[in-house]
């Protein structure tokens, strides 16, 4: 970018590029960002993507500010998964990391668990063998990606958005949840019921391999050992095969592998603790999919009558909300959290949108 500065001749454009471009080359050339400077980089460099995007929006490419805004964060945050480690001395391999002593015990050996899988993805699975996942980031929050979702306030069909490379997706994705938030008010403004939602990891398509692949992430690495190896396998299903302008047809893909995958991992790799853990992990999800799959008929009776007012259709929606929320499986979910230490506020399906809680919701009917 820096080099061609196609998008716009002025010195905005080359500025950016030129200051992204040195800071990238700095850090790679050592094959080390430290990791104070690495979120400073993502804090402070996500504004400058912000900036290159309008630019490129006033282009003739259609939707190239979306395309050049992903690009550039995903460049970055790349970047600081690359470099970032435990201390300020090595890059962020798993490797690095096992080798360094103040790496914690638990993160070792869940790392070793992570490398462990990758090498079961690729000999039993046929995955990709690259550079994606032998990296590990911490990027000191929850969640690395914010997903807007939007739909009018009487359908279940989700607006779409459209971007190169990736095609038309039924959601919009920010590494910034102040940006996300920003996003639903706007749709909000402009009649639609939105929300945003935390997302723990996503895929590059494999596109990101020349810079180290996608890393191994501290938002997802805690999580229980069959859902570690399912969201891998999920992961790099996507750089197998995905049809752009799809989403269904994506997340049936994926899903199916992960989900092959995840019990062939732990049939064949994990231990009994490992496998009683994921399965209550899993009864709880299946549980929240069948409560949410049938409050989400009940609105679809609502909003296909075709001899109901606004008012009429609008006083049945919100009766089948509240009959979710005092659903005795919402209250045996909300026990669940309790005594996991969770904060039970979080379990309150009171936004409509959010009865679609990830893209696996389509995927049972589908399938």
């Amino acid at each position: 970018l820096g080099q061609q500065n196609t998008l716009d001749a002025g010195v905005g454009g080359s500025v950016f590029a030129n200051d992204l471009q040195h800071a990238l080359a700095v850090g790679l050339q050592h094959n080390h960002i430290p990791g104070d400077f690495g979120l400073e980089l993502v804090e402070h460099a996500f504004p400058r993507c912000d900036e290159l995007s309008q630019r490129a929006d006033v282009s003739p490419l259609p939707a190239a500010g979306h395309y050049f805004d992903w690009l550039c964060r995903n460049t970055l945050l790349l970047a600081v998964g690359r470099g970032s480690s435990a201390t300020d001395a090595g890059g962020a391999t798993v490797d690095d990391w096992l080798a360094d002593d103040t790496t914690p015990p638990a993160l070792q050996q869940r790392l070793k668990l992570a490398q462990d899988m990758r090498r079961f993805s690729v000999a039993e699975l046929q995955l990709p063998d690259n550079a994606s996942y032998h990296r590990y980031a911490d990027l000191q929050r929850r969640h690395v990606v914010w997903n807007v979702v939007a739909a009018p306030e009487f359908s279940l069909t989700l607006k779409t958005w459209c971007f190169p490379v990736a095609g038309c997706v039924a959601y919009r994705g920010y590494f910034s949840e102040a940006d996300a938030r920003a996003e639903a008010k706007t749709l909000q403004d402009e009649g639609l019921e939105a929300s945003v939602y935390g997302v723990p990891a996503y895929s590059t398509l494999g596109w990101m391999n020349w810079l180290g692949g996608d890393p191994l992430l501290n938002t997802f690495i805690n999580y229980p050992e069959g859902e570690v190896a399912r969201l891998l396998f999920h992961e790099l299903s996507h750089q197998v095969l995905y049809v752009p302008d799809d989403t269904v047809f994506n997340e049936s893909f994926a899903p199916a592998v992960e989900r092959l995958g995840g019990a062939l991992w732990l049939q064949q790799r994990a231990g009994p603790q490992a496998q009683q853990a994921y399965a209550e992990f899993d009864a709880r999800r299946q549980q929240f999919r069948a409560l949410t799959r049938n409050t989400r008929d009940k609105l679809r009776q609502v909003y296909t009558a075709d001899d109901a007012s606004s008012a009429t259709r609008a006083a049945l929606k919100n009766a089948a909300i509240r009959a979710l929320r005092r659903d005795p499986d919402t209250a045996a979910m909300r026990d669940a959290i309790a005594t996991l230490g969770g904060d039970t506020s979080k379990i309150n399906p009171l936004v409509p949108v959010n009865l679609v809680i990830d893209h696996s919701v389509m995927v049972d009917e589908f399938g």
